[in-house]
Parts: structure tokens; C-alpha cells; sequence
């Protein structure tokens, strides 16, 4: 039988599957696997699992998203490491239904030409004949005849090479080459292999060690290229900086910069950005110039930063963002709008993507350079600034998402007591519960503790008619 895995990002492999069986009925064949954002666990692990549960005669086919997403090049890694199997990336419908239904197995040329049949269902119908068009060809980027490279972004990710890498930051930096410096890929064929079939097309890839990246500086800086680097680990960009282990010097200087890298950091994580792209600047300044440069302001404008940051960092994103967020997505989710959990998810992540992003590359590229615009209480006014907005965000959550009210009257005067306290401060009951809740956390009183006053002081209360 044809054992088939959808292996894909987030829950295409699943609505695919779906798609299958409105099409064919019961696929009990299609099986699915699913890298989630927050997955902790190797996506090879779900599917070495799942294969172990096939019939050793079975015919398994993984079918990925995209070639050169860390999905598709964790499965062709795990291909060529001993689990049978056979990969066919950027699969659609089509090829999914062939390979499905087929009695028997579809291999070499047979499958060759399934692929290319599947490919002419991307089309566009007004046109169907720009399907038999021969593909146009693409411009070769641009090589200089000389110059000193310019090096556009350097990276710290094990992955390496992945779809974000990819599809995002080489196209934002307009990269012309790549060099991944990697001990443990340079020295294995097959994840040597795996991201040449990541690299985006017309850019050049070069997959180093550390030592023989240091080789190729002499000529990498006469081509004039663009050029990204990836690392795979902290490790062996430090690597990089000090590269003479015989330098007593040079090897003391490493051992101090591991030490500093193992301090203790805890930072807001979008604006932490800012600080790690700084540190790597200032690392890099200290291992060219250590005569004019103090080690010691690595660590000490880390910790400097790590408070105004993420006194600055939970202000903005946890009690300004988030309350906004959320405050208006559920304002429309309780009038029925789908809307809500939507704009509640964009209005969260998109400061958070555009701040993590410009952050960093803001600390790398100018350096302790932007330390002295810090300077002046440039930091406290913007920490005060977001404190107000927070607190103005909550005031108006207060008043409009809290509903206490109290049905005391006293009938003898027609005195209606919740006039009287609107007289004194409008929504006076909400701010008053509200505080309550905020000494009590001050205070320390555990969450449960919490619900339970809630929960059954409310009731009490509404049973006695003091509020409702």
C-alpha cells in the first residue's frame, strides 16, 4: 500500500487532507504531521513514529509545503540518514489524489512525470496557454569584478537554512551570496546537500567551517559581493572574532567572551532585540581594537539596558499592545464578530515583528555609537510616556468592561444610591473592585485565592441585592 504523510507549517497538511477526503471518502492512507509555531519536539521524531507503525512493505511518500523550508529539509536530512522513504516537496492536490489512490507504488520515471503532470495544474485559466510556454530565464545576479564584500546580515540560527531565511531576509538584504558557517553541516554531505536545495535561486552558497571561512576572507573581500552570513551557534561566531587557538591571547579573550555570554539576561523579548544586536556590534569592535576598547561595557550595557528595555518593553507590549489588542477584540467578539480573535492577533504581532526586527538591526549597525542618544533621560521620558498610555488603556477598560452597579434605594427619601455615587465618580463600583483586585495581588494572594473571592463574593453579594 502507498503510505502517504502531509508534512507541512501550521495546518496546511491538515485542510489538505480534508480536501482528500470531501474528494475520495476515507483516506485512511493520507496521514498528516505538522510543525506548529511553538513546537518544541522535531518534526522528524512525528514522523519516524508514525512510519514505525507501517507495514514493512508499505510505500511511504512525505510530501512537504515548500523545497527549502526547515520542514522539507528535516525530511530529506532524514531520507538520506536510513528511513525509507521517498520526498516530493511543494506538493498539491492533485499529486496527493494520484499517489492516494494509486494500487501501487509510483517510483522513478513513473513518478517523474506524475510531478510534471502536477505542475501543469498551476496555471491560470484565462490563459491556459501560458502553461505550454517555455519558462523565461531568469537573470544571473550581478558579480562584481572587485571590491570588498559588503556584508549585508549576519545570523544566529540553527536551523540555518530555512524558509524565513529563504523567502524573507535574503530578499531584504538583497543578498548575493551566503555563506553558512557550520562546523557540523560543512563536515556532513547530506545537510550539505539538504541546504544547497534551500538556497534561493541566483544566489551563491557556500556552506564553511570556521576555519575555512577564515581561509576565504582574503577572497571573499575582492569579489564585491553582498554577502549574508548564517551561523549555527554563538560558539562559532566567536569562533570567527578570536580564530588563532595557538594565541594565548586570542584564546584567553574567547574564554572571556564565553564567560560574558553566560551572564545572566532576562530582557523583554522584542526589545532585547536591541541589546543582543548591540552586543554582537560592540564584540566585534572589541575583538578588532582591544587596546581602545573595555570589555567589561559588553555585560555592563547588557545590564544597563535590561531594565529600562523591559520596563519600556512590558509597558508597550504587555500593558498598552496587548490591552488595546485584546480590549477591542473582545469588545467585537461580544457582539458576534469574528473579527475580534483576528484584529486581537494582528494588532499583538505586527509591533512585535516590526520592533524585533528594526531593533536589532538598529543595535548591530550603528553600535555603542547609539548609546549616547540614550543619554539626557531620553529613556525615562519614553518609559513615562508608556506608562500614561498603559494607564489611560486600563482606565478606559475599567469603565467600559466592568459592570457593577448597585439596586439600593431607599424608599422613605427616593434616594437611589447608585445616582449618588455617579454624582461622585462615574463607574466609582468598578474602580473600587478593580483596586481590590490589585491590592490583593500586590499582596501576593494566589490566583485561586482570587477566583474564589470572585466567584463566591459575587454571588453572595447579588444574592444580599447589594449588587448586581
Amino acid at each position: 500500500m502507498n503510505q502517504i504523510i502531509l508534512a507541512s507549517h501550521g495546518g496546511l497538511a491538515a485542510g489538505a487532507k480534508d480536501t482528500l477526503e470531501m474528494v475520495l471518502g476515507d483516506v485512511s492512507n493520507v496521514h498528516v504531521v505538522s510543525l506548529a509555531r511553538d513546537d518544541k519536539e522535531p518534526i522528524t521524531n512525528k514522523v519516524e513514529a508514525m512510519i514505525a507503525t507501517f507495514n514493512a512493505d508499505d510505500t511511504v511518500y512525505v510530501l512537504t509545503d515548500m523545497l527549502g523550508s526547515s520542514v522539507n529539509n528535516n525530511m530529506v536530512e532524514l531520507s538520506k540518514n536510513g528511513t525509507k522513504f521517498t520526498v516530493v516537496s511543494g506538493f498539491n492536490i492533485p499529486l496527493a489524489l494520484t499517489l492516494a489512490m494509486s494500487p501501487v507504488p509510483v517510483k522513478g520515471a513513473e513518478l517523474a512525470a506524475l510531478i510534471n503532470e502536477a505542475r501543469t495544474g498551476l496555471t491560470n485559466p484565462n490563459a491556459p496557454v501560458e502553461a505550454a510556454a517555455a519558462p523565461a530565464k531568469k537573470a544571473k545576479a550581478s558579480r562584481h569584478s572587485s571590491g570588498p564584500a559588503k556584508i549585508v546580515l549576519a545570523r544566529l540560527d540553527y536551523r540555518l537554512l530555512h524558509g524565513q531565511v529563504v523567502f524573507t531576509w535574503t530578499t531584504k538584504v538583497q543578498a548575493e551570496r551566503i555563506i553558512v558557517v557550520d562546523n557540523a553541516a560543512a563536515n556532513d554531505d547530506i545537510k550539505k546537500g539538504a541546504l544547497k536545495l534551500a538556497k534561493p535561486q541566483g544566489v551563491r552558497l557556500n556552506v564553511f567551517t570556521v576555519e575555512r571561512a577564515l581561509a576565504k576572507m582574503d577572497k571573499l573581500n575582492t569579489l564585491g559581493e553582498r554577502v549574508m552570513f548564517v551561523f549555527g551557534n554563538t560558539a562559532e561566531m566567536l569562533d570567527e572574532l578570536y580564530p588563532n587557538e595557538n594565541d594565548p591571547e586570542q584564546l584567553a579573550h574567547k574564554k572571556e567572551a564565553y564567560e560574558r555570554e553566560m551572564a545572566f539576561y532576562n530582557c523583554t523579548p522584542q526589545t532585547s532585540a536591541f541589546t543582543l544586536g548591540l552586543a554582537a556590534s560592540m564584540e566585534e569592535q572589541y575583538a578588532a581594537d582591544r587596546e581602545n576598547f573595555n570589555p567589561e561595557t559588553i555585560n555592563a550595557v547588557k545590564t544597563s539596558l535590561m531594565g529600562p528595555l523591559s520596563g519600556v518593553g512590558d509597558s508597550f507590549f504587555q500593558g498598552t499592545v496587548r490591552l488595546i489588542a485584546f480590549g477591542l477584540g473582545i469588545s467585537l467578539a461580544q457582539q458576534g464578530s469574528v473579527l475580534g480573535p483576528i484584529l486581537a492577533m494582528i494588532i499583538s504581532i505586527v509591533p512585535s515583528v516590526l520592533v524585533t526586527w528594526f531593533a536589532g538591526k538598529l543595535g548591530y549597525t550603528m553600535g555603542s555609537k547609539y548609546l549616547t542618544k540614550l543619554n539626557g533621560g531620553m529613556m525615562d521620558k519614553l518609559m513615562y510616556v508608556c506608562g500614561i498610555v498603559g494607564l489611560m488603556v486600563i482606565g478606559a477598560m475599567v469603565a467600559s468592561m466592568v459592570g457593577l452597579t448597585t439596586p439600593i434605594t431607599f424608599a422613605s427619601t427616593g434616594l437611589v444610591l447608585q445616582d449618588v455615587l455617579n454624582s461622585i465618580l462615574p463607574n466609582l463600583l468598578n474602580l473600587g473592585i478593580v483596586m481590590l483586585m490589585y491590592t490583593l495581588i500586590r499582596k501576593k494572594v494566589k490566583t485561586g485565592w482570587l477566583l474564589v473571592i470572585c466567584i463566591v463574593g459575587g454571588v453572595a453579594i447579588n444574592a444580599l441585592g447589594l449588587l448586581v
